[in-house]
Order: structure tokens, then C-alpha cells, then sequence
């Protein structure tokens, strides 16, 4: 209903409100995350939630080509018509289609919102997730303003092709990501060793930063991008497994909300922290610093996230 009514605005401050209003609906994705990880048997966590993680990297990969082609076919406002129209579609595949065995357990002492989230709050094993896939997304967001900006100064761009060779560097990144996922919850489930995973996924991401500041064309970029995205993608599967295993069912629901506020302050606060880096210290300084923040992320995953005993069977 929200995107159907942007489509009609006539000025920025209804457009502003309503996009408000359509940010403070945006806490589905935790729930979605939920429910997937309470619907999927216990060994097979993993690979689910990878799965999940797929078809989110591959909407966000595809939404902005198909948003596109609408715009410059039939107008930007057939845009936000037609994603009304998909969002839509899917709340009624939700509604019908979507099996949830749940019946509602009795209040209790501690089980209130308040309850809930004190109790997530006090575990320190949590907030010590919160605090790694804050400092994850925000490293991960850092690049993203000056990317454009960097391919442009690689000797071999010229501006005719620019917006190309930065749509395929920034694709590249999604589209490993997207393959790789499902075969990093499959590796999960099948060794129980998801905080070695996350170690492996942060050290290889580390990795795949510091040669970026050194490239010299878009093709050496690319590869690079290409294997920052088959680590990064390790990061969604094993996350959520490790908190399907130590967090009660009951409060899942509570602590993906509290994961996924983390991924949200990482995307706002990364941005800006690249902008200031960017100017204080020049462009390739990013990835140095952001390859740094990563290698820190993987040492402290080694030390403060358990390691399930028996995975989760």
C-alpha cells in the first residue's frame, strides 16, 4: 500500500513520510529469519539459511535491473507501482502458501517484550554477535560510496565505459555471494564448525580487501571482489545457526531482531565512516583500513563465539 501511494505523491515531503513508514515496516526481515531457522530441522539450519540469504542477494541484484527497464519504459512512477504490486504477491504466497505450526504459550514471568529483550541483552555470547556483525556490515559498507570513484582512476577505464565496469565490480560482489551461501551452510551442517567457518569467511574477506588498494585495472578488481564475495557470504548462514543453537526458540524471534538492528547501524554507520576516511586519507587508505577492521572481526570470533559441541543435530 506504501509503495503503491508513492507513485502518487506530489512532493518530496509526502515521499519522505511515507518511505518513514515503510522503514519502520521493515522489521519482517528478522521474522523471516525466524521463521526459517524454527522451520528447518535442526541439521539442515545452515543450509537454509543460506538458501535465504541467496534469494536475498539475488533480488538485490536483479530489483534495480528490472526497477530500471520500468523506469525508462513506462515511467518512474510505474516503479513504485510495480513494487506495490510484488510486495503484494508476496505477503499473499505468505498467507496461503507458508506453513507455521505455533500456538501462543502462556505469559509468564520474563516472556514480555521488555522480558524478551532484557534476557537477549544479558546473554554475553549475543552481544558479542551484535557487536561483530556491527563492525562486519559497517566494514562491508565502508567501500561502497567510493567504488565508482576508484574504478575511474584504474589507468585502463575509460569514461565511456565507467558506469559498466563499476556495475560489473559492485554485481560481482552479489552474485558470489549468492552461489556461495548455500554451499557454506551446507559445509556448517555437515562439520558442526561454524565459528571456524566465520573465522575463515573474516580472515578470507581481510584478505581479498588489502589487494584492492594495489590493483591497477578492472579485471584484477573484479577477481577480488569476486572472492570477497564467496567469504562475506559465509557470514549469514553461520551467524544464524550459531544463535538457532544457543538461543531458546521461544526468543529467537528476538535476538535475529536485535542481529538484524546491527546489520542496519553497520549499513548507516560504514558509508559515512568510507566519506571521512576517503577524504582525510585518500582511496586505497579504505581498503587498508576496512582489511584491518576485518582481520580484528576474525580475532574476536576466535575468542568470544562458542563453537556448538555437536553442530546442531
Amino acid at each position: 500500500v506504501l509503495f503503491l501511494l508513492m507513485g502518487h505523491v506530489t512532493n518530496v515531503w509526502q515521499l519522505l513520510v511515507l518511505r518513514i513508514i515503510t522503514g519502520l515496516l521493515g522489521g519482517f526481515h528478522p521474522v523471516i529469519n525466524t521463521l526459517m531457522a524454527t522451520s528447518a530441522p535442526k541439521n539442515r539450519v545452515g543450509f537454509a539459511m543460506g538458501m535465504l540469504q541467496t534469494a536475498m542477494a539475488s533480488g538485490s541484484i536483479i530489483g534495480p535491473l528490472i526497477g530500471g527497464i520500468i523506469a525508462d519504459q513506462l515511467g518512474v512512477r510505474s516503479a513504485f507501482y510495480a513494487t506495490g504490486l510484488l510486495l503484494l504477491a508476496s505477503g499473499l504466497v505468505c498467507l496461503f502458501l507458508v506453513r507455521e505450526d505455533f500456538t501462543p504459550a502462556a505469559p509468564t514471568p520474563g516472556t514480555t517484550f521488555v522480558g524478551n529483550l532484557k534476557a537477549i541483552v544479558a546473554q554475553p555470547q549475543l552481544r558479542m554477535i551484535f557487536l561483530i556483525l556491527f563492525m562486519a556490515q559497517a566494514s562491508a559498507q565502508i567501500i561502497e560510496p567510493i567504488v565508482t570513484l576508484y574504478v575511474s582512476t584504474l589507468p585502463s577505464v575509460s569514461p565511456e565505459s565507467l558506469a559498466t565496469q563499476s556495475g560489473m565490480v559492485f554485481a560481482a560482489t552479489g552474485i558470489a555471494a549468492m552461489f556461495a551461501a548455500p554451499l557454506w551452510g551446507r559445509l556448517g551442517d555437515r562439520t558442526g564448525k561454524y565459528k571456524y567457518i566465520l573465522m575463515t569467511a573474516f580472515v578470507g574477506a581481510s584478505l581479498a580487501y588489502f589487494p584492492q588498494a594495489l590493483v591497477s585495472d578492472p579485471g584484477q578488481l573484479l577477481i577480488m571482489r569476486i572472492l570477497l564475495g564467496t567469504c562475506t557470504a559465509a557470514t549469514g548462514p553461520a551467524v544464524y545457526a550459531i544463535i538457532a543453537n544457543i538461543v531458546p526458540s521461544k526468543r529467537q524471534g528476538g535476538a535475529f531482531g536485535l542481529t538484524s538492528s546491527a546489520t542496519m547501524l553497520g549499513n548507516l554507520v560504514g558509508p559515512n565512516a568510507g566519506g571521512l576516511l576517503q577524504a582525510a586519507f585518500g582511496l586505497r587508505s579504505v581498503f587498508f583500513v576496512t582489511g584491518t577492521l576485518l582481520l580484528l572481526v576474525a580475532m574476536t570470533v576466535r575468542r568470544e563465539i562458542p563453537e556448538p559441541k555437536k553442530g546442531l543435530e
